[in-house]
């Protein structure tokens, strides 16, 4: 249930590492300002936003059920 690799280029994330695993219910607004790094797993029913600081998921970081991340005012960093 997981976005597929040429899914997750469509995004045109700002970055994005090798072996991400996105939920298909992952809500995301603002991909061209989120930073993924390796081995990243985000699970169903979270809510990304990001602006023009930026959000970034460093590598090996799991994002759990249900979470909601909102970086449209400030940087927003997970490593």
């Amino acid at each position: 249930h997981y976005y597929s690799p040429e899914e997750l280029a469509a995004f045109r994330f700002r970055q994005c590492g090798q072996n991400v695993r996105i939920d298909r219910s992952v809500r995301i607004f603002g991909s061209e300002f989120v930073s993924l790094g390796d081995n990243v797993r985000i699970d169903c029913f979270c809510m990304l936003s990001a602006g023009g600081d930026g959000l970034t998921i460093g590598s090996h970081v799991h994002i759990g059920v249900g979470c909601y991340i909102f970086g449209a005012s400030a940087a927003v960093v997970f490593e």
